[in-house]
């Protein structure tokens, strides 16, 4: 399984990548500034499966996204 992010910290956007985690998988990110364009993709194995992402910004409505399969891969973005 693999997990990739991106995080914005004073105006500079990084993206990190965390794999072979158990699921499920959380992270509290604080930030400061205002920046769009946040991702988050979750990649399953060969051994497949179900995964959901979900990931809420401060008290907006959640960005979920649900895929299975083998190599099932869920996106959120757009946050």
């Amino acid at each position: 399984m693999s997990i990739t992010y991106s995080t914005c910290r004073g105006g500079e956007v990084s993206t990190s990548q965390v794999t072979s985690k158990r699921l499920p998988w959380t992270k509290d990110v604080d930030t400061k500034g205002f920046a769009r364009g946040g991702t988050l993709v979750v990649v399953l194995g060969e051994s497949g499966g179900k995964v959901v992402c979900s990931v809420t910004v401060d008290d907006d409505a959640s960005r979920t996204s649900t895929a299975s399969g083998a190599f099932a891969t869920a996106t959120c973005s757009g946050f």
